[in-house]
């Protein structure tokens, strides 16, 4: 390492511990040598992850790398390719799992799918996910990624794709029938046969 990136090292190792408020040890240093040399990441774009991380509760270095490998994996190189990507994380990702009632952590790998999914794959809006959203808590009367993944990937299938259009397709939708149970009597587990009652009176 030359001299210059050396001082470049120091200055970034004192910034890391004024964010991270401790004193790095040994293994921190190395990884964050490993996401300045090997993952190529500037020290601005090195101060920018640390910092966002820190913000988002998240003052572990090993953490930290994992979120650096992923954006190197995403080819964000430069602060403002980093902004663009969190921002589109934070603005929908978080506002599914606001719609799920959850907050103050980040999504896990199995959410980020099915939010992918829906974003990506079908090209929802946001607010149709709200609504598939609304009418899973209504229907289950509990949050659920598969069963709101049911209700989007039927419209997904109809082409259903904005809220105007919910009215016909719930009007379309059949409706099951339920067949109310005969009520219970003491006479319930009896074979019902025919009763001539008038031969039996004669007799």
């Amino acid at each position: 390492m030359q001299f210059k990136n050396m001082e470049e090292v120091r200055s970034l190792i004192f910034m890391t511990e004024h964010y991270l408020g401790k004193a790095l040890s040994k293994n921190d240093i190395n990884t964050l040598i490993y996401m300045y040399d090997e993952l190529h990441f500037p020290v601005e774009l090195l101060e920018f992850l640390i910092e966002y991380c820190v913000n988002n509760g998240h003052r572990n270095m090993r953490y930290i790398e994992k979120t650096a490998i992923a954006w190197a994996g995403d080819n964000i190189t430069t602060v403002e390719a980093a902004k663009k990507s969190i921002s589109r994380f934070r603005k929908e990702y978080y506002d599914i799992l606001k719609a799920y009632g959850i907050s103050n952590r980040n999504p896990v790998e199995v959410e980020i799918e099915y939010m992918s999914k829906w974003l990506d794959e079908y090209c929802f809006e946001i607010n149709m996910i709200e609504e598939a959203i609304n009418r899973t808590i209504i229907n289950i009367s509990k949050p659920s990624y598969s069963y709101t993944d049911k209700i989007l990937s039927d419209w997904y299938t109809k082409g259903i794709t904005a809220p105007n259009m919910l009215s016909d397709y719930d009007k379309e939708r059949p409706k099951k029938r339920v067949n109310a149970p005969k009520p219970a009597t003491k006479f319930t587990n009896f074979t019902e046969r025919d009763v001539d009652f008038n031969e039996i009176a004669k007799e």
